[in-house]
C-alpha cells in the first residue's frame, strides 16, 4: 500500500467472512479490550466554576442531596497556580489538601478526575523529559 504518511504508519488488512470474523481478527492483533472501572460509566459532573476544593466538594454534596447518583467530578482546568497554566500541580491556596478532597468525594461515592492540559514549556517541572510520565492516583 502507498501512503503519503510514509513509514510513520503501519497498515493491517483483516480478512473475514463476517463482521464477527473481522472483529475477532482485530482483537487478535490488538488484544482483548478491558472494561473501564464501573464509575467511569456513570454520571460525570464538570463545571468551569469548580476552581477550589470547597466548590468541588460542594458540587458532590449538592448533586447527592438532589438524589442524583454522581460517579465522577471532572476538575477540568485551572486547578494550578495562576502563573502555572497546565502545571498538573494543585494550587495549595485553593486546594490545600487534595488527598482530603478525594477522600470526601469517595465518602460520597464519587471519584475525582482531572483534565491534563498538555502545555509543556520551561520552566514547568512537568516539561522536563526526565520527569514526564503518566501519573494515576488511586486504584481503579
Amino acid at each position: 500500500m502507498f501512503s503519503q504518511s510514509g513509514r510513520a504508519i503501519d497498515y493491517y488488512f483483516i480478512k473475514g467472512t463476517s463482521a464477527d470474523d473481522v472483529i475477532s481478527g482485530y482483537r487478535f492483533v490488538t488484544g482483548k479490550a478491558v472494561l473501564l472501572p464501573r464509575w467511569a460509566y456513570g454520571f460525570l459532573a464538570e463545571s468551569g466554576a469548580l476552581q477550589d476544593a470547597g466548590r468541588v466538594a460542594g458540587c458532590g454534596c449538592r448533586v447527592s442531596e438532589a438524589g442524583i447518583p454522581l460517579d465522577n467530578i471532572v476538575q477540568d482546568w485551572f486547578y494550578w497556580r495562576e502563573d502555572s497554566w497546565g502545571s498538573h500541580q494543585f494550587d495549595p491556596a485553593r486546594y490545600p489538601n487534595p488527598r482530603e478532597l478525594v477522600e470526601q468525594l469517595h465518602a460520597q461515592h464519587a471519584q475525582l478526575m482531572i483534565s491534563v492540559w498538555p502545555k509543556f514549556y520551561p520552566p514547568r517541572i512537568i516539561s522536563r523529559s526526565s520527569t514526564l510520565r503518566v501519573i494515576c492516583i488511586g486504584a481503579m
